[in-house]
């Protein structure tokens, strides 16, 4: 008998349903055409790719949302209104998306995941982070290709600038000018192909 018990104990984690975990966008996207005066009572919403535009002076009403996947919409900025009401928030994904003013606001909650391009509208994010949240990990941001990578915060001697590869598709180049002029001589040398 006590066999069985103990057997029972054992396979009963693998019967339950696996616990969500936050980096986990496993929920359907929602309908375009998004009324933002209703109030949504999921814990994941998906958002993605419907070309929205996020109302400047009004949060949004889902007090209950852990997952909020705001990628590929075109956003250009993420508006502190918006994400005040949010507090049970802990993932926000807004890959894919032309970001240029992040508000430090939404950076204050040192509890958030943010999933971003690597881009200088993360500046405000790098500095708050900094400031109010000791012993969180360093944001990570997402190259244009999807893979992960910790982000610098910005130094007197760091800089982006923009690539544009042949399709005009546009991606972020981190660079800090004190790391090359630490260069060894023979690294120093700048070849032009084609010359």
């Amino acid at each position: 008998m006590g066999g069985a018990l103990a057997w029972t104990l054992l396979l009963l984690p693998l019967l339950l349903p696996p616990e969500s975990d936050s980096r986990d966008l496993s929920c359907a996207v929602s309908p375009a055409g998004v009324d933002w005066s209703t109030e949504f009572g999921d814990t994941c919403l998906n958002f993605s790719g419907l070309g929205l535009r996020l109302p400047q002076n009004q949060s949004l009403r889902a007090p209950e949302v852990r997952v909020l996947d705001l990628s590929a919409n075109g956003l250009r900025e993420l508006p502190a209104t918006f994400f005040s009401g949010l507090r049970s928030l802990q993932l926000l994904d807004v890959l894919q998306n032309p970001l240029s003013h992040v508000h430090g606001a939404l950076a204050a909650r040192c509890d958030l995941d943010l999933r971003a391009d690597c881009g200088c509208a993360l500046a405000p994010w790098h500095r708050v982070r900094r400031d109010n949240c000791s012993g969180q990990a360093p944001l990570l941001c997402w190259d244009t290709a999807g893979s992960q990578r910790n982000a610098h915060p910005s130094e007197d001697s760091d800089f982006y600038m923009n690539y544009e590869d042949v399709n005009l598709a546009s991606q972020p180049v981190y660079c800090n000018l004190q790391s090359l002029g630490r260069a060894p001589v023979d690294d120093e040398e700048y070849v032009i192909p084609g010359r």
